[in-house]
């Protein structure tokens, strides 16, 4: 399997996600690797992943900052947002560069550990 690809069962079908695409095989559709996969990717493609990634709380507490707007483009290691936690300040970075899709929260919300902040596309 190439690496970045998620092959997982379904009954009675075979999910397949490989490079933003989520594509459906029947079960009865026999494929021995990715480029038959990546043949049958028209015929059977059932959505385009617009979501990148989510940037999430490290932890809970308060949101002081949003350094963003929707839109804006990021590179890795951008700061997006700024959180208090336990008395201190902690600037949140983006994993990954992308665009700003949405923005789930404000400044002043109180966020959860894993909370999604923001979604990048």
């Amino acid at each position: 399997m190439n690496p970045g690809a998620e092959l997982a069962a379904i009954d009675p079908a075979w999910l397949l996600t490989f490079r933003g695409y989520t594509l459906m095989l029947p079960e009865s559709r026999k494929f021995s690797n990715l480029s038959l996969a990546r043949a049958v990717a028209p015929k059977y493609a059932i959505r385009r992943s617009a979501k990148v990634a989510d940037i999430k709380a490290p932890m809970g507490g308060k949101v002081i900052k949003i350094s963003v707007n929707v839109g804006d483009s990021i590179s890795e290691d951008d700061e997006v947002a700024v959180l208090e936690a336990m008395k201190m300040e902690m600037p949140i970075l983006a994993e990954e560069g992308g665009t700003v899709a949405e923005i789930k929260v404000a400044a002043g919300d109180t966020v959860e550990a894993e909370q999604t902040l923001l979604v990048l596309s």
